[in-house]
């Protein structure tokens, strides 16, 4: 007695031998070319790109409001907390910077760029693990 599965995939690949006839019959000539439905599938596109419905918009998108950016209180930016911490502790590491300016992790905060912007403008400079203040900018 066979199953229910073999039954199904009989009739597959019965299906898939019609199928196949048709089109060889079309490529030898003997029938009109006509696109069989159950080929018939969409364009792919590449990685990364959206359907072709959702590129063309169908209305002009509305207007976001504009967000304002709240600064953080504690006294200006963090470029100045950083400095104001580095004048008063010389030698302090990154981590102990980090924590004295209230950023929790140095390494995903904004804190490497600013130690480096004030490096450039020649206000810090490494001392072994640390940072100090340049002499004139007390």
């Amino acid at each position: 007695m066979p199953s229910e599965g073999i039954e199904t995939a009989k009739g597959l690949i019965r299906q898939e031998i019609e199928h196949l006839e048709g089109v060889l019959a079309i490529l030898d000539g003997k029938e009109p070319a006509e696109p069989t439905p159950r080929r018939r599938r969409r364009q792919k596109r590449g990685p990364g790109r959206r359907p072709k419905a959702a590129e063309a918009p169908a209305s002009p998108p509305a207007a976001k409001p504009k967000r304002r950016r709240r600064r953080r209180s504690g006294g200006g930016t963090l470029k100045e907390r950083v400095l104001t911490v580095i004048r008063q502790s010389p030698g302090i590491t990154t981590k102990q910077l980090g924590e004295a300016v209230g950023q929790k992790d140095p390494k995903k905060t904004y804190l490497y760029t600013v130690i480096g912007e004030l490096k450039k403008e020649k206000l810090i400079f490494n001392d072994g693990n640390g940072y100090c203040p340049v002499a004139g900018t007390f």
